[in-house]
C-alpha cells in the first residue's frame, strides 16, 4: 500500500446526509425514488433519510446548513444540473464546495451503468497516512444500490475503513477506482424493518412513482 490512508476521515457522530449525485440521464424520479427508500434508516422513523440530492451546480448547495436529506417521494420535475456530468466534474465540484471545511470525505453517484445494475457509485477522499491531510484524489468503488446505507454509515462513523469493504489484495488501481468485496455491506436490516421498505415501494409502485 502506498503513502495515502484509506481510511475514511474518523468522527464521533453519523453525518446528518451525505452528497448524491445523479448523473445518469435515463434516472428518473421513480429511479431516484427507489433509491433514496433503499437508503433510509427504517429503524429510526420518521427521522429516518440521509441522502442529499444535489440539485444544482452551486457550491453553496454543500454548506452544511443546506445539506437537508432528500425525503421521498421526490416529483416527476425535481430539477437536476447534474445530468449527463462526469465523476471528473463531481469530483472537482466536491473539492472545491468542501475546500474551507470538509464535513465528509464521502459522496454517492448514481449513473447510467448504475440504472442497469441496480448499483451507485461511493467515492472518498484519500489522505495521507501521516497528517490525514486530504489530497485531491478520490477512492471509488460500485456498490449494490441496497448496500449502500450500511456502507456510508459505517465509513462514516469510522466502524470500519475502506479496504474493508473491498477486496483489499487487488487494492486500488492508477485511477483509484477498487472491487467490491464479496462481504460486501452486511444485511443489517431486519425482517420488520425489510417489510416496510417493501411496502413504501409498493405504494410508490402503484402511484407511479417508483
Amino acid at each position: 500500500m502506498n503513502e495515502l490512508w484509506n481510511h475514511s476521515r474518523k468522527i464521533s457522530t453519523m453525518s446528518q446526509s451525505v452528497p448524491l449525485f445523479v448523473t445518469a440521464p435515463s434516472a428518473d424520479h421513480q429511479v431516484i425514488n427507489r433509491f433514496l427508500l433503499h437508503f433510509r434508516d427504517w429503524s429510526d422513523l420518521p427521522t429516518s433519510d440521509h441522502a442529499h440530492v444535489v440539485a444544482a451546480r452551486n457550491t453553496y448547495n454543500l454548506e452544511e446548513s443546506e445539506l437537508k436529506p432528500t425525503v421521498s417521494p421526490v416529483p416527476s420535475d425535481t430539477p437536476n444540473g447534474w445530468s449527463g456530468a462526469s465523476l471528473t466534474d463531481v469530483e472537482a465540484f466536491v473539492r472545491d464546495a468542501q475546500a474551507e471545511d470538509p464535513q465528509s470525505s464521502i459522496f454517492f453517484l448514481l449513473d447510467d451503468q448504475g440504472v442497469r445494475d441496480k448499483t451507485v457509485i461511493a467515492a472518498e477522499r484519500r489522505s495521507y497516512d501521516e497528517t490525514e491531510e486530504l489530497t485531491d484524489e478520490y477512492n471509488k468503488v460500485r456498490v449494490p444500490s441496497d448496500e449502500a446505507y450500511t456502507v456510508w454509515v459505517n465509513l462514516d462513523i469510522g466502524n470500519v475503513g475502506w479496504e474493508d469493504y473491498c477486496d483489499e489484495e487487488t487494492g486500488g488501481d492508477e485511477d483509484g477506482w477498487w472491487v467490491y468485496g464479496e462481504d460486501g455491506g452486511a444485511d443489517i436490516m431486519t425482517d420488520e424493518d425489510r417489510e416496510k421498505r417493501d411496502e413504501a415501494i409498493k405504494k410508490l409502485e402503484e402511484s407511479g412513482d417508483a
